[in-house]
């Protein structure tokens, strides 16, 4: 079963919270739909490859239109083969994205996951004619940040912060997210690029805090992490008194 997705479009820099391209999906119907992926009028099928060339199942898939910068996306995920299928499409161009953020495989659709991605397809649909294959390959997985935003004074978790990451090369890219494990309260988990950040959190109450290499917030320093490296940070906020 096709699934569809409502969202706006943002210009670059101005990304979203994790998230929010993705919904529930039944992934036996993906499988089902894709165990005769072939081109079809008003469709595109194809491939997403991990960073080993190999099938990436239950990957999630969607396409934008180039005119469209608002509305339903087709979306759906990766069968058993890593295989796709978009259906009743209208005639157009369309970027067809993937991501699988629990294996290491950020959203392609995000600027600033640019680094290193993969090149995404784009797709002419003629609902008269065949639409050729497309392949996405992950070039390589993206390292990972997670950790805890607490209270100085109590020890608390602190569950409505916000936190910054920017392309310290170019802060107009940038990411916002925030404590999205709501199995554990204050905890934050989201894939970066493999470049320098700056890290900025902010919640009502409390003050700025600014990632430092030495752990104050006098001395703002840029953080890199490399290729599937994974850090733990523990973000300590003073309130405002």
């Amino acid at each position: 079963m096709q699934k569809y997705l409502i969202i706006t479009l943002l210009a670059v820099g101005l990304t979203v919270p994790v998230g929010i391209f993705y919904a529930a999906s039944n992934h036996q119907d993906a499988r089902n739909e894709c165990k005769s992926c072939t081109g079809q009028p008003g469709t595109i099928t194809g491939l997403v490859l991990d960073a080993d060339g190999q099938p990436l199942s239950g990957a999630e898939v969607f396409a934008v239109k180039s005119d469209s910068t608002m509305g339903k996306l087709p979306f759906t995920s990766t069968d058993e083969q890593g295989r796709f299928q978009l259906k009743n499409l209208s005639d157009g161009t369309y970027t067809v994205h993937a991501s699988k953020e629990k294996d290491g495989y950020a959203d392609t659709a995000f600027p600033f996951y640019s680094v290193n991605s993969p090149i995404v397809p784009q797709v002419n649909v003629n609902e008269q004619q065949e639409t050729p294959e497309v392949t996405i390959r992950f070039k390589q997985k993206a390292p990972k940040l997670f950790g805890r935003v607490v209270d100085a004074v109590t020890g608390m978790a602190i569950n409505n912060s916000q936190i910054t990451l920017r392309w310290a090369d170019n802060p107009e890219v940038y990411r916002l997210t925030g404590p999205n494990r709501p199995e554990m309260k204050g905890r934050f988990e989201v894939l970066v690029p493999p470049i320098s950040l700056t890290i900025e959190v902010q919640a009502p109450g409390y003050k700025n805090w600014t990632y430092s290499d030495d752990g104050s917030d006098k001395h703002a320093a840029a953080l890199k992490l490399e290729r599937e490296e994974t850090k733990e940070l523990t973000v300590v906020l003073q309130p405002v008194r």
